[in-house]
């Protein structure tokens, strides 16, 4: 006497299991970029636009705040929000004059940690759903 149990369509199986990265990658894209650019609109409002001087409009710090697509990364969906001008770090960590007065830095880009935080919690909402979608369809 003998049983025998089979596991049809493994194959198939596998392959859509080869495709969860790509699968959870695409599920994913909007939520991140959704969060980097509300967080760009948080940078923007906090970063300080100077006055104009010297025929050369303020906001200098504001006019270069950035976001991008990291696409280099082909294991991770990553967006990079940074501020290009030269003295933005000043801006954020602060600085010591000569005389010895200490400026505090606006910390701006620290709150990004929060933004990551409530990223993960949505994505750990939807992707379940969406590869499960994906995968039975």
């Amino acid at each position: 006497m003998s049983a025998r149990f089979t596991f049809e369509g493994l194959p198939e199986l596998i392959q859509q299991f080869s495709n969860l990265g790509q699968i959870a990658a695409d599920a994913s894209r909007d939520t991140v970029r959704r969060t980097a650019e509300v967080f760009v609109g948080v940078v923007k409002a906090e970063t300080p636009v100077g006055p104009s001087r010297k025929n050369k409009p303020g906001g200098n710090l504001l006019r270069h705040v950035s976001m991008s697509e990291d696409a280099k990364r082909s294991n991770a969906v990553a967006f990079t929000v940074k501020n290009t001008a030269r003295h933005a770090h000043l801006i954020e960590d602060g600085w010591d004059h000569v005389g010895g007065k200490h400026i505090e830095g606006k910390k701006i880009f620290a709150k990004a940690g929060q933004y990551r935080d409530r990223m993960m919690d949505e994505l750990s909402d939807v992707l379940p759903e969406k590869i499960e979608a994906a995968l039975f369809r």
